[in-house]
């Protein structure tokens, strides 16, 4: 949907239950108390009904309901986004949800799942491997004429606090 659509759409919804969801500067927009409380109570509607139909549909043995996963940008688009329709086709019922950053912590952003890369800190979830990744050096002839050759590539871990 266009910005202006959701606009007029909360516009309306606001005039239906007489009450202001969001406060609206030219900067910022911030939800009201009355926003996050409507807010909270539809997502746990929601929540409800996703429980209804995953208890009722249960009995079919088709997978079904919303899945929400985490990963990393740059995963989602070379691994998952590539493979979407495949899965679409395979499990018509699952409504799939990303949350899509470079720092997902996993238990935070109510995943059901994650998508990590690299070593996983000791953690209880049940942890599985997708692939392996090669890695391949390159470097310019420019470069390797100025700085030589690296007799064995070093991997740079710099921690931003």
């Amino acid at each position: 949907m266009s910005t202006s659509a959701v606009s007029a759409a909360v516009l309306r919804l606001e005039k239906k239950l007489a009450a202001r969801l969001l406060n609206r500067t030219t900067r910022r927009v911030s939800p009201t108390p009355e926003g996050v409380e409507f807010y909270q109570r539809c997502k746990q509607i929601i929540a409800d009904l996703e429980q209804a139909e995953i208890s009722v549909s249960r009995s079919s043995g088709v997978p079904s309901g919303r899945l929400r996963i985490g990963m990393p940008s740059a995963l989602g688009r070379m691994w998952v986004i590539p493979r979407l329709t495949e899965f679409a086709r395979a499990y018509p019922s699952i409504a799939l949800e990303f949350v899509i950053g470079d720092f997902i912590t996993g238990s935070g952003e109510g995943l059901d799942a994650s998508i990590q890369v690299g070593e996983l800190p000791s953690s209880r979830a049940t942890v599985r491997k997708l692939t392996s990744v090669d890695y391949v050096v390159c470097a310019a002839p420019q470069y390797l004429a100025a700085r030589g050759v690296p007799a064995k590539p070093a991997i740079s871990r710099t921690m931003i606090a």
